[in-house]
Order: C-alpha cells, then sequence, then structure tokens
C-alpha cells in the first residue's frame, strides 16, 4: 500500500477491487481458480484488449459461438507473446498462469484443433475484421520472408530473402490498419514470389 500511494491515479478510478484481490494472495504459486492469482496480470490486459476490439467477438461467430475453441485459440496465439517457449511447454507454463483455456494444451489436442481450423474460418474471420474498419480506413501492406528447410510446406521455394540471400523459403504478407493497426488480412505466398507480384493478388 505505501508503494501504491507513491503512484497518480486518476481520481474518478474505482480502486476498491485491488485491495479486495490484494487481500487473498498468498506468497507463491496461485491456483487458476483464484481472483488473487499473481500471474494473471499480462493475461488479463490481453483477454481485455481481445475483448475491447471485439477480437472475442469475431471469433466466437466464426466458431458458431464454440466459447471452447475461442479460449484454445486465444491460449495458443497469448502463449508465445508471454512464454517465448514451445508449444511442447505450453501445458507447464497452464499449470503456472491462469490462462483462457483450464485445459492443458498437449501437442495431440493443438494438432487436432488445428486441423478443425480451415481456409473458410480463416476468411470469415478476416471479413468480420474487415467490417470494423471506418470507410476512409487507410491500409498498409507489409511482407517477410521466412526462411524455411522443411519440405511438408507446398510454398517452401528458392528465393531471396530480404538479405538478398539464395535461401528456402516462403512470404508472409499482412494487410493492416494505419488507423489502429488491426491486422485484417494475412497470406502465405511461395518463397520465389516477388512482391511486385504478390501485392496486386493481395489487393
Amino acid at each position: 500500500p505505501k508503494e501504491r500511494a507513491k503512484f497518480i491515479f486518476p481520481p474518478d478510478w474505482d480502486r476498491s477491487a485491488i485491495e479486495t484481490m490484494a487481500g487473498l494472495r498468498r506468497p507463491g504459486r496461485q491456483p487458476q481458480k483464484r481472483q488473487g492469482d499473481r500471474l494473471y496480470g499480462d493475461i488479463w490486459l490481453l483477454e481485455k484488449i481481445a475483448e475491447k476490439i471485439g477480437l472475442r467477438k469475431d471469433l466466437l461467430t466464426v466458431f458458431d459461438g464454440n466459447a471452447e475453441m475461442v479460449d484454445m485459440i486465444l491460449t495458443l496465439a497469448m502463449y508465445p507473446y508471454l512464454a517465448k517457449g514451445s508449444f511442447n511447454r505450453l501445458p507447464r507454463w497452464q499449470r503456472i498462469v491462469r490462462s483462457p483455456c483450464d485445459e492443458p494444451l498437449t501437442p495431440p489436442r493443438i494438432t487436432k484443433l488445428t486441423q478443425r481450423i480451415s481456409t473458410m474460418h480463416r476468411d470469415e474471420l478476416f471479413a468480420l475484421r474487415a467490417c470494423r474498419l471506418s470507410k476512409g480506413t487507410l491500409c498498409a501492406v507489409d511482407s517477410t520472408s521466412r526462411s524455411a528447410y522443411g519440405r511438408s510446406l507446398a510454398d517452401v521455394r528458392w528465393g531471396k530473402n530480404k538479405d538478398r540471400r539464395d535461401l528456402p523459403q516462403t512470404n508472409e504478407v499482412v494487410v493492416y490498419s494505419l488507423t489502429d493497426h488491426q491486422p485484417i488480412y494475412y497470406r502465405t505466398f511461395p518463397g520465389n514470389m516477388p512482391d511486385c507480384r504478390t501485392f496486386p493478388l493481395i489487393v
């Protein structure tokens, strides 16, 4: 409380919940169900952002209100930003933090989940995201090359990356709004396709 008193908060903020949650905290790790989980702050922020920008609502629309599947997708999306580790360690991370999905996302479960997501789901999500833009919104296109030495991806081709090195790669292209920086479209192209060819296809 003494340290918190040093910070300046707007006078109209209701901070009563902070005192309540602080009283529930105990030293060490907390179970996922507790409000006082110390490792819930970053997840809570990302969940609020997903609700504010309508991402969660759009995902529920795409997957016919399947909240369990949406929670799994959001957990998969948040994990690389917060833990920066392999998905093999995701179940261990879920035991420590309070993630949107309570069930452990083991590699077989992740495989089954991603197999259920089709191109139609992806395109429908992009259409919903694009509908949230205002009519005069200015958009930008960003592309990058990703080196890939596997042989199972159809788009892996020999091409020159941004450093002008000849490598097997894919080209990843994203379209986003310059107003609110929300991505509205994403597509992977073969690695031997230059930007002058990918841009007209994106448009």
